[in-house]
């Protein structure tokens, strides 16, 4: 480890095309050690330039000259508060045990059709149900945060908070249609004051005036479950016992929180 790690008194040069810093370190007889710990307690920008290269100098008995140079960048650095944002609308599948529609009914001869109320995948004692393809709204958000404030700390509430909903309106959408599901990310390479971190989201829309069977004016919240008991019933043309949907339940699955806390604003992008 290293004892000694400060600037030479040959002092700061300063070119219109970038600039070197010089420093010393001793105590450390690894070049590669050396090379790293110069790394991690050198700035990542210098006035306007960015760090380009770390070159050592060995003088034996683990002291290093370490010149630092800084160049300017090719790329613009990144601006604590920006952000930018990608979508998805692919969709998602869901488990459908209730047709939108029933369109027709086909029977060997000399039976009787079952009246299924539009339960799909109907056994004597069972309904079945089948995936189909769901409409989603799914997409990213990637921010550069203050490294001060957004570091490893923060990163674990993030993992807390993820698999919630939000509580009241965020980027447009009203509460409970919103799923957190979690972030990704790390310090800047770019800026060592800087966290960069991808947020991800997902949308399921609200449903008004759903009917499945005889039950009517059904409502269901964003991502809140919906649902269906069924029972045998008496099927009296067919003359045999069926299951029928005799209930909806809509159940809140999934903890809400203010979105705000995640310190990105609440507003819709632009």
């Amino acid at each position: 480890m290293a004892d000694i790690f400060g600037i030479r008194p040959t002092g700061v040069s300063i070119r219109s095309e970038g600039a070197t810093i010089p420093y010393v370190l001793t105590g450390e007889a690894d070049p590669t050690t050396a090379k790293l710990y110069a790394i991690a307690n050198t700035p990542a920008t210098f006035s306007i330039f960015v760090r380009k290269d770390v070159k050592l100098t060995g003088l034996g008995g683990g002291m290093w000259n370490i010149d630092v140079e800084y160049a300017t960048s090719d790329r613009a650095l990144p601006v604590a508060g920006t952000y930018k944002w990608t979508f998805d609308t692919t969709g998602q599948t869901k488990h459908a045990t209730q047709g939108l529609a029933h369109v027709a009914t086909y029977v060997a001869p000399g039976r009787t059709a079952i009246d299924h109320k539009g339960a799909i995948g109907v056994t004597d004692d069972r309904v079945e149900g089948v995936d189909i393809p769901d409409r989603g709204f799914k997409w990213t958000e990637t921010w550069q945060l203050p490294l001060g404030s957004y570091g490893f700390f923060y990163s674990t509430i993030l993992g807390e908070l993820t698999g919630r909903v939000n509580a009241s309106y965020f980027r447009g959408f009203p509460a409970h249609t919103v799923r957190f599901d979690g972030a990704s990310g790390g310090p800047s390479s770019k800026d060592d004051t800087l966290v960069e971190v991808t947020f991800n989201f997902a949308v399921s829309p609200s449903e008004s005036g759903l009917t499945v069977g005889d039950i009517t004016g059904i409502n269901k919240v964003g991502w809140d479950y919906l649902g269906v008991r069924y029972e045998a019933a008496d099927d009296t043309s067919a003359k045999k016992t069926t299951p029928k949907p005799i209930q909806v339940d809509v159940d809140r699955v999934l903890t809400e929180f203010n979105f705000s806390v995640l310190g990105i604003g609440t507003g819709i992008l632009t």
